[in-house]
């Protein structure tokens, strides 16, 4: 099992807690697989999706274990919804050691970017002080 090196830091309460992750679209493809392959080398992976049943069934196929792994709800398109998940997050307790950003959608025939329109208009960049 991976776990936390330093029993100097700040947060050495941790220092016994498995090493985790948060990977975004965790309920396919390269999410899926990254998702597994941490687990198998010892982390905690919360499984960071829009459709919890998808993910729950995600894991089920790679016999991902509800102790090697937790669910959390997010549509990366709603601040608000990035808000709850950072909140939930926060109450797991749990370090945040490693962060894979992997959600996206497949759209091959799309000219432009698409954002709502009231993205458009007031787009401003995701800052850590997004989120506090």
């Amino acid at each position: 099992m991976t776990t936390r090196a330093s029993s100097t830091s700040p947060e050495s309460c941790h220092a016994t807690l498995p090493l985790s992750a948060i990977v975004t679209g965790a309920s396919s493809g390269v999410g899926l697989y990254a998702t597994k392959s941490l687990t198998e080398r010892g982390w905690h992976v919360v499984m960071a999706c829009r459709d919890l049943a998808k993910a729950q069934r995600a894991a089920a196929s790679q016999n991902i274990s509800d102790a090697q792994s937790s669910l959390l709800e997010i549509d990366l398109g709603s601040q608000q919804s990035v808000r709850h998940f950072v909140a939930a997050f926060v109450a797991t307790g749990r370090p945040l050691n490693a962060l894979v950003c992997n959600a996206a959608t497949y759209q091959p025939l799309l000219k432009t970017p698409a954002r709502p329109k009231a993205m458009r208009s007031a787009w401003r960049p995701i800052t850590w002080d997004t989120f506090c």
